[in-house]
């Protein structure tokens, strides 16, 4: 497999704790599953500054994945990564080596702009569910209170009026 970001636009990254450069699935058990023939611009194996994770993790909004790639922060991003994917079973297609996670993902990249701006992730499937940040709700709610309230307030002044 082939993850290419090079062009000069965005470089991968991993920063560990699950959250690494590169998450995926595969179809059926991992059970025998070996990733090797790490490769980048830095060398192989090690050198390639990429490790392979068994345990996955959470991919920050995509979901979690099965398997992942690690690598270091941001400071030390690379152009692109290539490894090879066996299991003992052997998997019988391609499309084995993919499977989409519960959020409909099939993989996600940890991805760093080159221009300076804040990393994010590159996926295949669709935007992750937008989630009201709290001091949005609060608003919403402080607004519907004085709505209320106001109703309230004119009820009672025309209650007054026509005793």
């Amino acid at each position: 497999m082939l993850t290419n970001a090079s062009g000069g636009t965005y470089q991968l990254f991993g920063n560990g704790a699950g959250n690494g450069a590169f998450g995926f699935n595969i179809v059926g058990s991992t059970a025998g599953l070996t990733v090797t023939n790490l490769a980048s611009e830095d060398g192989t194996g090690v050198a390639s500054g990429f490790t392979f994770d068994s345990t996955g993790g959470n991919f920050d909004g995509w979901g979690d994945f099965e398997l992942a790639l690690q690598a270091g922060p941001a400071s030390d991003a690379h152009d692109f990564v290539t490894f090879t994917v066996s299991r003992t079973a052997g998997f019988t297609s391609a499309n084995d080596l993919f499977e989409a996670n519960a959020n409909g993902h099939y993989f996600a990249v940890h991805v760093a702009p080159t221009n300076g701006n804040p990393t994010g992730f590159a996926t295949d499937g669709p935007a992750p569910p937008q989630v009201p940040e709290p001091a949005s709700m609060i608003l919403l709610g402080t607004g519907l209170a004085g709505l209320a309230g106001a109703v309230r307030k004119r009820r009672n002044s025309k209650k007054k009026q026509g005793e």
